[in-house]
């Protein structure tokens, strides 16, 4: 599936005057305008490209850079940034509505798949700080307001020596209209229209597997309109008297509902790969609503549960559970933004401006039941819900001792579907001052502070702990009674009869559905200052060229702090539906970095060379931690015609790691893998573990 869900059947855009888009109406007697050009205005100005700090006369960056306008926005539709990011060729689809099963709320851009923590997110050439404490690391662009947007630009090529270590893949500058002028209200809604046919035989495939198996997997419907979406934007501007400052106000709301994977034939089941000639099948998880019972003692069985609770083997693709119908394609979503950008220029010395940015962001993230992976592995035997057969199968038809070895696969769809709700908080403030120092030399000098709250609550999963105990049960006087009711270490447990049909009980399931809370926060905190100079004002320029060496250099400090804190259950691996730990990050980390960069043409309308320009940029970086790292870069365009251009650059960069890659904790992830030297009671000795390097 693309992240489009289907082709747009209904896109509405209305604004307060008459702007552009594909519906616009106007309202009351509300403008919408730019403030005046004057003549100066209208010659050729300097065009400043993302990728530089220096600003040169209608220049072409030697790094590739991709613009995307405002008008290409609009005629799209988009609500999300992302979505529209990730059609762009150069762009790896990340974190984003469309990732359900491990997604942290948040829409990155990861720039040729070299991971979003790799990309810089620039908002008007100032960092866009990370966008979750869980990973201190990607920046999230759902903080920015689409209706403000002016331009995108995107750089493939590393910039490390301009922006620092996280610009390895490139950088996403995001240029905002900040010279606004009067009142514009803005409507975009839409849905997604989608005709389900028989796409890769998957139809018939469902259709086969009911036939073959006698299951009830359900056909996509015909047609569907799922993913319904809406956003409410409304700026306003308004110039000083004097015509030197500007103060534009925001507040947007944007709702978008869940589309289900059950809504599309290519997803209405689970598929299996047809790998080695085998066909395009029906396929799904073996954990399923009936239990799958795995016994590894003597003699070893691999059954599940029949009709009358007889026990019959477990026969593979028949007795599989259809998960994917169940999972988000797109999550639900409720944002609301605000903000406001201001800017003054007392003189040619002093031009101030100062920025907010508030999110308030919240979605859920749906995937299919949890249950009992195999995180059980044995029943009491004097459990009085086992039958005869199981009795026979399992402990030698005797009810003394445990019938150990015992994997239980048991799907609680009793309890409905896991929901993640995540929810993110945004600050973001930025102050600065720029302007000439002389006829040669300019300043811009900046602070900015941004900071992200994350709150997570994660339902219907199941506590392995609790589990262990629903299933260890015993008689008391013909009642079903759990072992640690009598002996009092958890006076609350309900019995879990997963052994005969229909046993499950809704007390047991509000027993066993235990939720998971995370919370955290990261905060930025970074200063810049920077100079920029034209150096052919002191004669420094080759014969033949229009203009001569320029060269910025500066400073830049960045304090970053987070922190991440997972409850007790999270921590201990104790959610069934987890698949392992989740343990705390806490720490931070703080840069201080030097820079230059030069631009220098060597050659200007000569035959055969138009133009040649040559570059160069140096970054020093130095870490409170004990590192450092030092990146530069060289690049050379040639124009040997006007229609003609070659460009050539080598960069050298150096990527320093984040707070989450410095300061998460070790744990063993769900990949099948287990470390043999942990736990009371490790596999291997302890000189055996010592030989890995392990006390």
């Amino acid at each position: 599936m693309n992240n489009n869900l289907g082709s747009p059947l209904l896109r509405m855009a209305v604004h307060a005057a008459l702007t552009g888009g594909a519906i616009a109406a106007t309202i009351g007697t509300a403008q919408a305008q730019q403030a005046p050009a004057s003549t100066s205005d209208t010659q050729l100005q300097e065009v400043v490209v993302t990728g530089s700090r220096i600003a040169v006369p209608n220049n072409v960056s030697i790094s590739p850079v991709t613009f995307v306008t405002a008008a290409q926005i609009q005629e799209t539709g988009i609500t999300r940034v992302e979505d529209l990011l990730n059609q762009l060729p150069q762009v790896f689809a990340s974190q984003g509505s469309n990732v359900v099963n491990g997604s942290d709320g948040t829409a990155t851009v990861d720039l040729r798949g070299l991971n979003a923590k790799r990309t810089l997110v620039l908002v008007d050439g100032h960092r866009l700080g990370p966008g979750d404490p869980s990973s201190a690391g990607a920046s999230d662009v759902d903080m920015i307001p689409e209706a403000l947007i002016s331009n995108i630009e995107v750089l493939t090529g590393g910039a490390s020596s301009t922006y620092g270590a996280d610009a390895v893949a490139g950088v996403v500058n995001f240029k905002l209209d900040q010279h606004f002028e009067g009142v514009k209200l803005i409507y975009n809604g839409g849905f997604y229209n989608h005709s389900n046919g028989n796409t890769a035989g998957v139809q018939d495939a469902i259709s086969t597997f009911n036939t073959k198996f006698g299951a009830n997997f359900a056909q996509a419907p015909s047609q569907v309109n799922p993913g319904a979406q809406q956003e409410l934007s409304f700026i306003a501007g308004l110039n000083s008297a004097d015509g030197k400052g500007n103060a534009t106000f925001y507040a947007t709301y944007r709702h978008v509902n869940a589309a289900l994977q059950s809504d599309y034939s290519v997803s209405a089941c689970t598929l299996g790969s047809g790998f080695s000639g085998k066909p395009l099948h029906c396929a799904g998880s073996s954990t399923n609503p009936f239990g799958r019972f795995l016994y590894f003692g003597t003699p070893s069985s691999d059954t599940t549960l029949g009709p009358n609770n007889t026990l019959i083997p477990f026969a593979g693709s028949g007795h599989l559970f259809n998960y994917g119908p169940l999972n988000y394609f797109q999550r639900p979503d409720e944002r609301y933004t605000a903000g406001a950008f201001l800017h003054y220029d007392f003189n040619d010395h002093v031009k101030v401006y100062a920025n907010s940015m508030f999110m308030d962001d919240r979605t859920i993230a749906q995937i299919a039941p949890s249950g009992d992976f195999g995180n059980t592995n044995s029943v009491n035997c004097a459990n009085p819900f086992l039958t005869t057969a199981e009795l026979n199968a399992w402990c030698a038809g005797s009810t003394a001792g445990n019938a150990n070895g015992l994997y239980i696969l048991r799907r609680n769809v009793e309890g409905g579907n896991r929901q993640d709700d995540l929810q993110h908080t945004d600050f973001r403030e930025v102050l600065g001052a720029r302007g000439d120092i002389n006829d040669v030399w300019q300043y811009d000098a900046s602070y900015q502070f941004s900071m992200v709250n994350r709150a997570e609550t994660y339902y219907n999963d199941v506590s392995v702990r609790k589990l262990q105990n629903a299933l260890d049960v015993v008689s008391v006087n013909g009642v079903p009674t759990c072992q640690s009711v009598i002996n009092g270490t958890d006076p609350q447990c309900v019995p879990y009869n997963v052994f005969q049909l229909g046993g499950v009980t809704p007390a047991a399931v509000a027993y066993l559905s235990t939720p998971g809370l995370q919370r955290g926060q990261i905060k930025t905190h970074s200063v810049d200052v920077n100079f920029t100079g034209d150096l052919a004002k002191y004669g420094i320029q080759l014969p033949h060229t229009d203009s001569g060496l320029q060269v910025n250099g500066g400073v830049d400090w960045r304090d970053e702090t987070s922190f991440f804190e997972p409850d007790q259950e999270f921590q201990s691996g104790d959610l069934a539906g987890q698949g392992g730990a989740t343990l705390p990050l806490k720490g931070g980390i703080v840069s201080r970095e030097a820079f230059f960069e030069t631009h220098m043409p060597l050659v200007d309308h000569m035959t055969g060379a138009q133009a040649i320009d040559f570059d160069t940029g140096y970054r020093y970086s130095d870490y409170n931690l004990g590192f450092k790292t030092n990146t530069f870069k060289l690049g050379l365009d040639w124009k040997p015609v006007d229609d003609v251009r070659l460009r050539a650059s080598f960069a050298r960069a150096s990527r320093a790691p984040n707070i989450g890659e410095l300061f998460s904790t070790q744990s063993v992830a769900l990949d099948g893998n287990t470390d043999p030297c942990s736990g009371t009671t490790p596999t291997y000795t302890q000189a055996q573990c010592a030989l890995t390097g392990v006390t």
